[in-house]
């Protein structure tokens, strides 16, 4: 008997184009590689050891990385995480890379980022960029 496992999804800006996150940072379109965004694990609060889902589509639109997450349900730190983010508590995205291709930024920009490799996304309470966020119907 095969049994279902229970998740849920959400959707939102993983990262945002051409504003400085609070790194000083800052990603431009393209800079992701699409095909390989699918299926990386979505993470809670950056921490390996407690994966709660994973990608299933990214795009890239005009403002930044558009992302829809699976959480799975099965887990005590998934079902925490859904319940947060249902109540609206946490609403935080925030990914970690490897940088591929990059530039020395000028001012307040310490980077410019013109590549990079999505090894994750996480569920967060203060994301690097203010409005990197799940979105709320």
């Amino acid at each position: 008997m095969q049994n279902e496992v229970r998740t849920i999804k959400i959707e939102g800006y993983a990262s945002i184009f051409h504003e400085p996150d609070q790194l000083k940072d800052v990603l431009l379109p393209g800079a992701f590689s699409i095909d390989k965004s699918v299926g990386v694990p979505v993470l809670w609060q950056h921490y390996p050891g407690t994966p709660v889902g994973r990608v299933v589509s990214a795009i890239e639109d005009k403002l930044g990385l558009w992302v829809t997450l699976e959480l799975c349900l099965e887990t005590q730190v998934g079902k925490e995480a859904a319940k947060l983010i249902q109540s609206r508590i946490l609403s935080g995205l925030s990914i970690g890379y490897t940088v591929i291709k990059s530039a020395r930024g000028s001012g307040d920009v310490r980077r410019v980022l013109h590549k990079v490799a999505l090894k994750e996304i996480s569920l967060v309470t203060f994301p690097a960029h203010v409005k990197a966020r799940i979105k709320f119907d």
